[in-house]
């Protein structure tokens, strides 16, 4: 009996001290999993909270704002619109958000707020367009009282919208080494006159109207906080104290404008900088309504107005926003192009607003020349999903571009329901520019997710096994027509809910079906799920949500989640799958489809049936076929952690 316990008394010893070991080699592999719930009460495993998306503990987010890598630190800086106090659209900052990988990331503290206590202002604007050159009016008025966000004049507050960063390493801006530049928009309602001298020479009332202007923030602690750089003064001022940094002028004030063609004050926002190396010379992106605007800047302080870009695709359709000029070397080339991305509030091609792209050329005196006559009229979409907006690169990452988008869109903002936070960003996406003739000016943008989030989240990758189909998935499975709905080739060895799988689809033009590709987020029967495929009729990869039974889905105009592909007898379709996002990638990122999507507990039958399995369909009978190979899943871990219990640690058990 003595001998019985001292054995098992052993093997409790021995199995601590092995577990101890292998716990802390655990812990130091998972050492970047570092992310703002490591810091908080534990709240990120709400319902519909995507696990490998960067979403803020709790409110509202919106447009990717001044991404940044700083190689002096090592970091990743992720700047976006930010509503601290609520979970809807409102008093609009920079939230801010580090990473030392792309993937897991630490939520900061506001880096931007509210501009609070300014000051009154008095300036006149010749409107070209909108509501003040209505019915032969002038569009000359004076803006003059308090700025304000409430529309009655009573906050004195300024919202800091959309921007950009630049990470000074060189001092060019003389606000310091490394200093990090933040370009941002200022927005604000004021009250507006006729510039007529009426109402005894203050101009006769209007009304309340909005204004938006470009401002300035600088810091000099890494990017953690921010001082307002008054445009009046100059570096030195600034840098002293001796601005007015309170109430800041902006640095190119809206008045800069004034007269322009095709120009109101209400709608000049979302400044885009960077370096054209060919011409030494810094350059800023501006929209202003149905147009952008480009200024030029030797010191990245004093800005002067080089050229527009006029748009001629949905003319009048919503605006554009979120502008960016990107260098981009030619895959296999020494040639360098100039890509346009825009982002348009409506009518985008999967409904509601969206993104495209347009490929030219960049001069000397700052003016862009799209590729063909015919560019800027048809212009490339950069995803043919609803929920892909705002898209602008990091800085300061050599010869990488890499995007990082809002997956929300703006027609569609009221159906996505979530507590205590609303939506999040798309996983981060490297851009190629390879030459294609098939293409506008003879290039394509390739899209694919940064190599990070394998590296620090993906789990070790596997091949599944299916009960159906004659093969194997990793050399060949043959799969029949009639394998689809409860009747598909259901993977056996992998159930989950937030993976990468990728797999490569073949057939003959003498058998081919009619559509096929991947059932994702299944449950048991495949009576609810996701389709991933491929219509051989119509050519187009597909992304179907209609079997979620959520009724939002199925609004007018929501049926157009697909993207041409000519039929080469092969596909192969990546799918990053998580609780309430799906990105696509077809052939490698030649074309994607980025979706929100519910199975809300109340349409599919409760909160206990789920949604985990993976399949494979082919569609058209049986005597079509279809053969998929290459097939891998790579199960992603929470960027917030073990979502179960973050106090709790694996359990890891060893046999002695």
């Amino acid at each position: 009996m003595k001998k019985q316990k001292l054995k098992a008394y052993l093997k409790f010893i021995v199995a601590g001290i092995v577990a101890s070991v292998v716990f802390s080699l655990a812990t130091i592999q998972t050492v970047s999993a570092v992310s703002s719930a490591n810091q908080n009460s534990w709240q990120y495993n709400e319902l519909y909270r995507n696990q490998y998306h960067y979403s803020a503990a709790k409110n509202w987010l919106n447009d990717p704002n001044g991404l940044l890598y700083d190689d002096s630190t090592a970091t990743y800086h992720m700047y976006y619109q930010y509503n601290p106090n609520g979970n809807g659209w409102g008093d609009m900052s920079w939230g801010h958000a580090t990473s030392k990988d792309l993937t897991n990331w630490q939520e900061q503290p506001v880096a931007i707020p509210m501009l609070e206590n300014q000051e009154r202002m008095d300036f006149t604007f010749e409107n070209t367009k909108g509501q003040f050159t209505d019915n032969g009016k002038d569009g000359k008025v004076r803006y003059w009282g308090q700025p304000c966000t409430d529309w009655v004049e009573g906050n004195s507050k300024k919202y800091i919208f959309s921007g950009s960063t630049v990470l000074d390493k060189e001092n060019i801006s003389g606000l310091g080494e490394n200093t990090i530049l933040a370009y941002y928009t200022s927005c604000f309602q004021i009250a507006t006159r006729w510039n007529d001298g009426g109402d005894g020479g203050m101009g006769s009332w209007i009304g309340m109207s909005e204004v938006q202007e470009q401002h300035l923030a600088y810091s000099t602690d890494g990017g953690q906080t921010f001082k307002q750089f008054d445009g009046a003064k100059n570096a030195t001022d600034n840098l002293a104290g001796t601005a007015n940094q309170q109430s800041p002028k902006a640095i190119i004030p809206v008045t800069a404008i004034s007269g322009l063609p095709g120009i109101d004050a209400k709608d000049f926002r979302d400044p885009k900088v960077v370096y054209d190396e060919a011409h030494k010379q810094w350059l800023m992106i501006v929209v202003a309504g149905q147009q952008a605007l480009i200024f030029k800047s030797d010191n990245l302080i004093d800005w002067t107005y080089a050229s527009a870009i006029q748009r001629q695709h949905d003319v009048g359709v919503g605006v554009w926003e979120c502008p960016e000029l990107i260098p981009m070397k030619v895959k296999d080339s020494d040639d360098i192009k100039w890509v346009l991305t825009m982002s348009v509030q409506d009518n985008a091609y999967a409904s509601g607003s969206g993104m495209q792209y347009m490929v030219g050329d960049i001069d000397a005196q700052g003016v862009w020349t799209p590729a063909t006559a015919n560019t800027l009229a048809n212009p490339n979409w950069l995803d043919y999903g609803e929920d892909f907006y705002a898209g602008v690169t990091f800085g300061n990452t050599g010869n990488r571009r890499i995007m990082l988008a809002w997956q929300s869109n703006w027609k569609w903002t009221g159906l996505q329901q979530t507590t205590p936070w609303y939506s999040n960003m798309t996983v981060p996406r490297e851009l190629t520019l390879v030459a294609d003739a098939a293409y506008d000016g003879g290039y394509k943008l390739v899209q694919a997710p940064v190599t990070e989030l394998d590296l620090s989240n993906g789990q070790d990758a596997i091949v599944p096994t299916t009960d159906k189909g004659t093969g194997a998935l990793d050399t060949g499975l043959i799969l029949t027509g009639d394998m689809n709905n409860a009747n598909a080739a259901k993977v056996t060895n992998f159930k989950g809910t937030a993976y990468k799988i990728e797999a490569e689809f073949s057939w003959e033009a003498t058998s081919k079906p009619s559509a096929l590709g991947l059932y994702v987020r299944g449950t048991d029967n495949f009576e609810r799920k996701l389709l991933v495929g491929y219509d051989l009729g119509s050519q187009l990869a597909y992304l179907n949500m209609l079997s979620t039974d959520d009724q939002d889905i199925q609004a007018p105009g929501r049926d157009h989640t697909n993207a041409f592909v000519p039929d080469a007898g092969h596909i192969k379709l990546t799918a990053l799958v998580d609780e309430s996002s799906i990105e696509i990638f077809v052939n490698d990122g030649e074309k994607t489809i980025t979706q929100v999507f519910y199975f809300r507990p109340e349409k599919i039958g409760g909160s206990h049936v789920k949604t985990d399995n993976i399949g494979f369909y082919v569609e058209g009978g049986n005597d079509k076929k279809a053969t998929v190979k290459n097939v891998k899943i790579t199960s992603y871990r929470s960027i917030f952690g073990e979502i179960t219990n973050p106090n709790q640690r694996s359990l890891i058990y060893l046999k002695l």
